[in-house]
């Protein structure tokens, strides 16, 4: 039984009236579950001497795991994760909605300094984003 909106009396199955105060009960229409949705931004980049760092956050409602990352198309080493999981059972490059990681990764090719060059960070579920980042 749901309670009465304006008293708190419990309701009868069905009831259009509560029975204790009179008040008119509105037929509620049960809230449409929001549609998932995987989507990431980058925050931020630091070009340091452990390599690449991409601070990512999950902007969608559906959790997400870095898989992995191309850079100028070619493919990278993902050499740290932080924060990591609490959950040693969780994935590594899991990144919960809402939450952000730093994905520290270094090129597996020497480019030229001075050219931009295009990032792809790649999903479990196999959703690509990109940005231009400038090497040093």
């Amino acid at each position: 039984m749901k309670p009465c909106k304006a008293c708190g009396s419990p309701l009868p199955e069905g009831a259009k009236v509560c029975p204790k105060c009179g008040a008119v009960v509105l037929a509620s229409t049960p809230e449409p579950a929001p549609e998932p949705v995987e989507d990431m931004r980058f925050e931020g980049i630091i070009i340091s001497e452990k390599g690449f760092t991409f601070r990512l956050r999950n902007t969608g409602n559906l959790p997400l795991t870095v898989q992995k990352i191309e850079f100028g198309g070619h493919p990278t080493e993902i050499v740290d994760i932080t924060p990591p999981s609490a959950d040693r059972k969780e994935p590594k490059g899991l990144i919960k909605p809402g939450d952000a990681k730093e994905v520290t990764f270094k090129m597996s090719f020497i480019g030229m300094a001075g050219i931009s060059y295009t990032a792809t960070v790649v999903t479990g579920s196999g959703k690509r984003y990109q940005t231009t980042v400038g090497a040093p």
